[in-house]
């Protein structure tokens, strides 16, 4: 779905009020040669407040204005941080460090919301509800509550009354930013800042809808039915909608409450392994396992809360996947760029050499003693930056992956120091690797390849017939698109165009001359009106083209 209302620099007045606002943070966190590349219609009103500290780092700089910005920009931020194939690796840790916390809703606002959604009073279906929320998120915020019916212990999550709204209008101003950068920014423009923005304007709004978290752990319930060692909540669907999200209560605490050696080792071997078999087996992982979304019982099981961010790999997913991670734990900077292309869907690269270089010195880094274990989730977040420079694309959920896997290597770190992470990701491996060569496996590729060409070859003559009859009567077109010249051909009609302007104010110069010599009335201290009013247009005429032609350098 395209965005609500497309920005521009004329329907900009309506929001002009939050694009300075906008603007004014982007200077005092230090970014005025990225305001000044845009050209903005309303940069001067930008307000230049007092700085931040010049030591912080620019990606450190990025994430307290991001922060600073509120929820929208806090939501955007940590769609880059899963896009270590756009954003640099620096920043990408950086923005991982998003604090989502916002002060609550005062309760009555809350309270009308929930109401509405309810469709009754907030008494007909709870015996108690808190006020005082157990935490408090930029989409959401959480309350404790026991229903009236059965008097069983819940949990509800409550979207933001208004949120929606604000999502949507931040997002145009959001577009119109990406945009401007798009075209302004020449070294930016492969990267195409407007699609990356849309679909992180999707990805929120879906985030936005309890509906979609309810389906994920209703799934995740369902493939996790013989998992002793995992729980996750029951839905209460009868009240749930997609503003609210009721479910049961577990008792459960972070990682640092666990108390324990053999508790906390137990912790992390299931945590380890659980997410490795959501990825590799199942197909269908919790994407973001951080320490304020896993909990865990005292005998070491695990909870997994908020399932509004997901990834699912195919089998054929995996299959690419699990070469991908074997390549990269064997150090081969050519096997990584063979699986590198594979997941890029690409078969051939510009700059095969350059690429290898830059992965052998990066792996070479993990392989060092001193540097210890190897931490997969940041090698696979610096190996996907360098398919970004390289212009390799990879799909959105290859790096859901690498997001879950740093977030559980930092987990279990916490928990058990000499847990190794990669000996326990190699079981899995090998456990992909014999279903691929398993019988009923090889027999569905080969059937489904049969399918494929049994259809292209009985399609075949009827095409063949089709060209040979379009060859005989002269009506086979072969069409021809050359590329590379939209930026030629761009500023062709930018020049004609001021060239037709600069005529029209020629003409208009030079007919005010004749009217002012021939003192036609009426006039106003002796000159013609007429002649004044063309001498008028013909200025503010003529200051445009000065100001495109500057702008423009």
């Amino acid at each position: 779905m395209p965005l609500a209302r497309k920005l521009n620099p004329f329907s900009a007045v309506s929001d002009l009020k939050r694009a300075k606002y906008i603007l004014s943070v982007l200077l005092r966190y230090g970014f005025e040669e990225t305001v000044e590349r845009l050209h903005l219609p309303f940069q001067p009103l930008a307000e230049k407040l007092t700085g931040v500290p010049a030591h912080l780092s620019a990606p450190h700089r990025l994430r307290l204005m991001l922060e600073e910005l509120g929820p929208t920009f806090i939501k955007l931020g940590q769609f880059f941080s899963m896009r270590p194939d756009l954003v640099p690796s620096a920043v990408v840790l950086e923005l991982k460090k998003l604090q989502d916390k916002v002060p609550p809703v005062p309760f009555p606002r809350l309270r009308a919301a929930l109401e509405e959604s309810l469709g009754v009073k907030l008494e007909d279906r709870f015996s108690s509800f808190e006020e005082k929320p157990l935490a408090s998120a930029s989409v959401a915020q959480v309350h404790r509550a026991r229903l009236k019916k059965g008097g069983r212990p819940v949990v509800c999550k409550v979207r933001r009354p208004g949120l929606k709204e604000l999502v949507e209008a931040d997002f145009s101003l959001i577009a119109f930013f990406a945009r401007q950068v798009h075209e302004r920014i020449e070294e930016l423009r492969y990267y195409n800042l407007p699609d990356s923005v849309e679909e992180a304007r999707r990805s929120l709004l879906d985030e936005l809808d309890f509906t979609l978290e309810t389906n994920n752990m209703i799934l995740g319930r369902r493939l996790a039915e013989d998992e002793t060692a995992l729980t996750i909540p029951e839905v209460v669907e009868e009240f749930s909608s997609k503003d609210l999200l009721v479910m049961e209560e577990v008792e459960g605490g972070k990682a640092e409450k666990l108390a324990g050696a053999r508790p906390r080792k137990a912790a992390a071997d299931n945590l380890a392994r659980l997410v490795f078999r959501q990825i590799m087996e199942q197909g269908f992982f919790h994407a973001d396992p951080h320490s304020g979304n896993v909990f865990f019982q005292p005998d070491g099981g695990v909870i997994f809360l908020d399932w509004g961010l997901v990834g699912r790999l195919s089998w054929t997913m995996r299959f690419k996947l699990v070469e991908f991670v074997e390549a990269v734990a064997a150090g081969d900077p050519a096997w990584v760029a063979d699986c590198a292309l594979a997941l890029a869907g690409q078969t051939e690269l510009e700059d095969r050499e350059g690429l290898e270089q830059e992965l052998l010195a990066l792996l070479d880094q993990f392989r060092l003693p001193a540097l210890g274990r190897i931490d997969l989730g940041l090698t696979l977040i610096r190996v996907f930056e360098l398919m970004g420079r390289h212009r390799l694309k990879v799909n959105s959920h290859y790096l859901l992956v690498a997001r879950a896997l740093i977030n559980v290597d930092g987990l279990v770190r916490e928990l058990d120091p000499e847990f190794n992470v990669l000996a326990r990701i190699e079981e899995f491996l090998k456990q992909v690797n014999l279903e691929r060569l398993k019988p009923g496996r090889v027999w569905s590729v080969f059937r489904r390849n049969l399918y494929q060409s049994g259809t292209l070859l009985e399609g075949l003559p009827a095409r063949i017939n089709n060209i040979i009859s379009k060859l005989e009567q002269g009506k086979l077109t072969i069409v021809y698109q050359h590329t590379g010249l939209e930026k030629m051909i761009s500023s062709l009609r930018t020049a004609g165009n001021l060239i037709v302007v600069g005529l029209i104010i020629s003409s208009l110069i030079v007919g005010s001359s004749l009217v002012v010599l021939s003192a036609t009335p009426p006039r106003v201290f002796g000159i013609p009106v007429l002649g004044l009013v063309g001498y008028l247009i013909s200025a503010v005429l003529g200051l445009g083209v000065i100001y495109r032609v500057i702008r423009n350098r």
